[in-house]
């Protein structure tokens, strides 16, 4: 499906407030490689997210958010097709809190949703009145206490064409069993000499690399309507719901049925 541009406004435009706020409905769309002059804090929901950075891709699911200190060049690329795309833009240089110094992706509270919620009422090209500029300061505030819970739902991306090769032949094929020497085979490289690229390139291994894209899949399709814990099991290349439960907590700190219930 074809990807179309978010009109990311705040992106490209210069408003005279210290903070604002963003809302817009999209479907398989993108913004270009960008930076902010403010902190961005953007929230998924109905959909996943994808926030590219230059050394790798991380994961935004449904009812999680990110934050994306300034200057951070990103792309964010979205992959459900009702997706509703929320972000504030925040001045933050006086606050104290590491919490604002890099990126991270987190579980986001019921509180500071409906926070996020109520700031679709403020106008980008309304001058601040004084409730929206207390009611933004009092968003960053609260912001690193309400984000307790991270995730390091990401992929490395790999710069060897024969690594981008794989990456893609793996994505294609996570229904299925997949080896390393299965995957070396293919390709016509020796299975040591595909192990030295993963570990030099990417930084993980073959494993953990398959691994992770099985559980990014698994994210993708639990916020899909209908679906549930067995059949997404089955569809990133799980034959026992155990182990794919015991991996998904590892990564994601919940239980794929507790994440579908979120």
């Amino acid at each position: 499906m074809q990807h179309q541009p978010i009109n990311c406004e705040a992106s490209v435009k210069i408003y005279n407030k210290k903070d604002c706020a963003f809302h817009a409905r999209l479907g398989w769309s993108k913004t270009e490689w960008h930076t902010h002059r403010k902190g961005q804090l953007i929230y998924a929901e109905h959909g996943i997210m994808r926030l590219h950075l230059r050394e790798k891709t991380r994961y935004i699911p449904s009812l999680h958010a990110a934050w994306i200190p300034t200057g951070v060049e990103h792309l964010v690329a979205t992959v459900s097709v009702n997706i509703i795309f929320r972000s504030l833009y925040l001045e933050y240089d006086y606050l104290k809190d590491t919490f604002y110094d890099t990126v991270s992706v987190f579980y986001i509270s019921a509180l500071l949703r409906e926070m996020l919620l109520y700031t679709e009422r403020f106008n980008l090209d309304d001058i601040a009145s004084n409730h929206e500029v207390s009611f933004l300061e009092a968003v960053k505030q609260l912001l690193p206490a309400q984000c307790p819970t991270k995730i390091d739902l990401h992929l490395p991306t790999p710069s060897l064409p024969v690594l981008q090769q794989i990456a893609q032949y793996l994505e294609n094929n996570l229904h299925q069993p997949v080896s390393m020497p299965d995957v070396a085979r293919k390709l016509g490289v020796s299975d040591r000499s595909l192990s030295r690229m993963f570990k030099l390139d990417m930084r993980m291994s073959f494993v953990q690399y398959l691994k992770l894209l099985r559980m990014v899949k698994a994210v993708e399709l639990l916020v899909l309507p209908g679906k549930n814990v067995s059949e997404v099991a089955l569809a990133v290349g799980y034959e026992s719901l155990p182990t794919f439960s015991n991996n998904f907590y590892e990564i994601m700190g919940t239980r794929p049925n507790m994440f579908l219930h979120h």
